[in-house]
């Protein structure tokens, strides 16, 4: 069950890196990166096939970051989602937002099992404070279906 005190504290985290930044620059990797600059994160783009994406510095994972990094907020395929999270507490990230569309249930209970802070199929903008336009529409949304986090 999806709380609120994970979300809270992955969403406090400001040494973040986001994992499946696109090359063409416009996928939903590429929008977190670009929102979580402009809210003042310490953000981090991860693409294992290039060294630069829009003019900014892109890491090839997780052993080539500069700093030390809290979270990661995942944008890959859910075949590729396990991987990408054992990789992550390899070295030493143990908070993984699973962005909506890339959680798989094995990463789900590897984080379970790792004891590993995750969100799983929740999109990070929709707690980002602060939450703008389609984004605080979004939440509005799941709170009514009862999706959103408590």
């Amino acid at each position: 069950m999806l709380s609120i005190k994970d979300v809270n504290k992955i969403r406090h985290q400001k040494n973040t890196v986001i994992v499946g930044v696109s090359r063409s620059g416009n996928k939903i990797g590429n929008a977190l990166y670009t929102e979580l600059k402009k809210k003042n994160f310490n953000v981090f783009q991860i693409n294992p096939n290039v060294d630069e994406i829009n003019g900014e510095k892109c890491y090839r994972d997780f052993e080539s970051l500069p700093s030390e990094i809290n979270t990661a907020i995942l944008t890959v395929l859910p075949t590729e989602t396990l991987n990408v999270v054992k990789s992550a507490a390899k070295n030493g990230i143990n908070n993984i937002w699973m962005q909506l569309g890339s959680g798989s249930k094995e990463a789900e209970n590897y984080c379970k099992e790792n004891k590993i802070t995750y969100v799983y199929n929740q999109c990070f903008l929709m707690y980002a404070e602060p939450v703008e336009g389609f984004h605080k529409f979004h939440g509005w949304v799941w709170e009514m279906f009862g999706k959103y986090a408590k």
